[in-house]
């Protein structure tokens, strides 16, 4: 956009001239008419200069090249007047500035929550609102209050919501989303009271919040290796929401499976709830010697908020997983790390000197 290329240019002018004038109102300039004594700096009346005679108030004689110096006067009228006007095109700088990148944020869509939208929520059309709400971070939910409102009151059209819904997931990548954005989940929330067996829609909805995780290779002791599991930043725990729970299920080295520990509960683990609090696993070196690749699969469930709660007490009490409630939806999930072959080793995974050894 032109108007944001000249921006720099303009600031850059703008700082010159005001440090220009400021330079001019802090030194004044040099009034010939008032001379003073170089030796002790008092303001001298031209009477006694003409005469010859010394300065009253040292009796330093004034006669020499350098016995007198020239005062300094206070900024003229014209210099104050420049600088007020130097300050109104700051201020009309700064205005055009933020009307110029509110401009710019709106052709470029949407960018966590923000731009795209041509008023607040209330004035939004429903398809607008809806994705607005999608794309709302964590912690600014007008939009989502504004669904709210209007599904309460019966003005959102389902088919209209659902369509737009879908296509909004769709074009929202998980893997460069760095907030969390709870909306899409309370959308889906409302659709669901309609139809509840809507698979293509709780597919998107897994499908954005609770794509595979990445594995992080932590520290590591001659007895145990850490592996983190990051989950995409998008996946929140919105209140009263459809809630997306991810559980890791095996771990195989090459394919065999080996037992796995988390860092904080329970010993060992057939299953595992992966939550901000328990997101890392334990393995024993002795189990992957040799192994060139090991592989986490976990599965991916969408539950109602009320069973969301149920299953996360179910799994911290050990409850037997059939008494579990059943998700709505859920996805089989599989990520991979290489320990050694083709790809090089990550810079954090330092395996121990065993599992080295036991490799050669």
């Amino acid at each position: 956009m032109m108007g944001l290329a000249i921006l720099p240019c303009a600031a850059i002018i703008l700082v010159i001239a005001s440090l220009a004038v400021i330079t001019l109102l802090i030194a004044g300039r040099r009034d010939p008419s008032r001379p003073r004594c170089a030796a002790c700096r008092a303001t001298l009346s031209p009477a006694p200069i003409m005469r010859g005679e010394p300065c009253l108030a040292c009796q330093a004689p004034l006669d020499g090249p350098r016995a007198l110096l020239t005062s300094r006067r206070h900024a003229s009228r014209t210099t104050w007047i420049v600088f007020a006007v130097i300050a109104l095109f700051w201020v009309g700088f700064v205005v055009l500035a933020v009307m110029l990148s509110s401009s710019r944020a709106r052709q470029m869509g949407v960018a966590a929550g923000l731009g795209r939208f041509p008023g607040p929520p209330a004035m939004m059309g429903n398809d607008e609102l809806v994705v607005a709400v999608v794309n709302e971070a964590r912690g600014n939910a007008t939009a989502q209050a504004e669904f709210s409102k209007r599904a309460a009151a019966g003005e959102i059209n389902a088919a209209g919501a659902r369509a737009t819904l879908l296509a909004e997931l769709a074009r929202v990548d998980p893997a460069h989303v760095t907030v969390a954005q709870p909306g899409a989940l309370l959308i889906a929330q409302h659709l669901l009271a309609a139809k509840p067996d809507d698979h293509e829609m709780l597919d998107a909805i897994l499908a954005a919040y609770e794509p595979a995780p990445a594995l992080v290779p932590g520290a590591s002791t001659p007895e145990s290796i850490i592996i983190g599991i990051n989950e995409s930043p998008r996946r929140t725990h919105a209140s009263r929401t459809i809630q997306p729970v991810l559980f890791l299920r095996r771990v195989l080295a090459d394919g065999r499976p080996i037992p796995f520990s988390p860092l904080s509960g329970r010993a060992s683990a057939t299953d595992m709830l992966i939550s901000p609090s328990q997101n890392a696993v334990r393995l024993k070196t002795a189990e992957i010697a040799g192994a060139a690749e090991l592989t986490f699969e976990f599965e991916a469930m969408l539950f109602d908020w009320f069973d969301a709660q149920r299953v996360g007490g179910a799994h911290w009490t050990g409850a037997v997983r059939k008494d579990w409630p059943t998700p709505l939806r859920s996805h089989p999930l599989k990520s991979t790390i290489r320990l050694r072959g083709a790809e090089p080793v990550p810079a954090l995974f330092k395996l121990p000197a065993a599992v080295t050894d036991t490799a050669k």
